[in-house]
C-alpha cells in the first residue's frame, strides 16, 4: 500500500505562493480600513447636518432663527439673546452650554455634542467621537474625531493625527446654513 502527500517540495510551494498573496493582499487590507474610517465619517457627517437641520426647525418654530447669537447661558456683556432653547437641558441657566447662530448649533463642542448621540458632550455619558474647537487658529469650526485621535494637553483637545475627522463650519449669516467636510484618514 503506497502512502499518499505532499511531498517537501510541494509543501515549500504552496507556503511561497500563500506568501506572496499575503503581502500583496495585505495593502489592500489595511486600505479597507481606512475606507471603513472614512465611511463611518461620512455617515457622522450626515448625522451631524440632519441634527443641526432638525434644530433650525426647533428654533424657527419658537422665532429664534434669525439671531446672529442664541444660548441658555449668561451673556456675560456679549451681544446676542439669552433665554431657554427648545432641547432638552438647554434650558437658561441648566448646566449644559448650548449656543446657536442664525438657527443653528455654533461651532461650540458642546452644543454638538449635546445634539448629537455618540458625541461628547460634558457629561460622563458613553461617547465614540470627541467635538473640538478648530486647531491652529481655525476657531470658527469643530472638528469631531473619533477619541483616540484626541489628547489633552492642559484645559484643551488636539487632535493626535491632523486628519481623520469631520468639520462643521457654523451658519455666517441669517440665511445661511452649516456645512461639514470630512478629512479622510492618512
Amino acid at each position: 500500500m503506497k502512502n499518499k502527500g505532499f511531498t517537501l517540495l510541494e509543501m515549500v510551494v504552496v507556503i511561497v505562493i500563500l506568501g506572496i498573496l499575503a503581502v500583496t493582499a495585505a495593502p489592500r487590507f489595511l486600505n479597507l480600513q481606512d475606507d471603513a474610517r472614512v465611511a463611518v465619517l461620512e455617515s457622522l457627517s450626515g448625522t451631524i447636518l440632519s441634527s443641526a437641520e432638525t434644530a433650525f426647525g426647533k428654533m424657527a418654530i419658537h422665532g429664534l432663527e434669525s439671531y446672529d447669537y442664541v444660548t441658555n447661558q449668561d451673556l456675560n456683556n456679549q451681544s446676542g439673546i439669552s433665554t431657554d432653547l427648545p432641547f432638552p437641558g438647554c434650558e437658561q441657566g441648566a448646566s449644559t452650554y448650548c449656543v446657536f447662530r442664525y438657527g443653528y448649533p455654533d461651532a461650540d463642542p458642546l452644543t454638538i455634542g449635546h445634539l448629537v448621540d455618540g458625541i461628547y458632550d460634558g457629561t460622563n455619558r458613553d461617547y465614540d467621537f470627541i467635538s473640538l474647537y478648530g486647531y491652529d487658529g481655525d476657531e470658527d469650526s469643530s472638528y469631531i474625531a473619533h477619541k483616540d485621535n484626541v489628547i489633552r494637553i492642559g484645559n484643551s483637545d488636539r487632535l493626535i493625527n491632523k486628519s481623520c475627522y469631520v468639520k462643521y463650519t457654523p451658519a455666517k449669516f441669517d440665511g445661511d446654513s452649516p456645512k461639514t467636510a470630512v478629512i479622510p484618514c492618512a
